[in-house]
């Protein structure tokens, strides 16, 4: 069995509803994940906007004071790394 992770609604009638399903047709194995409490437009895995803006404003002036790695050198340092190890 394969998973696919999708996300869906249920409708008045009780009827789940699933957005964007890549199936033909078929037998599916359904798994319903849902918040302790229900309060529309609270995502908990989505940080409070405030936060990310000011990460991005801390981040951004890391980049100009010259703390930051470029990623090309992140990759490079992990591509060596395997090397040695492998």
């Amino acid at each position: 069995m394969k998973a696919l992770e999708v996300t869906g609604q249920v409708d008045a009638q009780g009827r789940l509803v699933l957005e964007h399903l890549p199936l033909d047709s078929g037998e599916v194995k359904v798994i319903l994940l849902y918040p302790d409490e229900i309060d529309e437009g609270i995502d908990p895995d989505n940080d409070p906007t405030e936060e990310v803006e000011a990460s991005l404003r801390r981040a951004l002036q890391q980049i100009k004071a010259g703390e930051r790695i470029p990623l090309s050198e992140i990759w490079a340092e992990l591509d060596d790394d395997h090397d040695e190890a492998v």
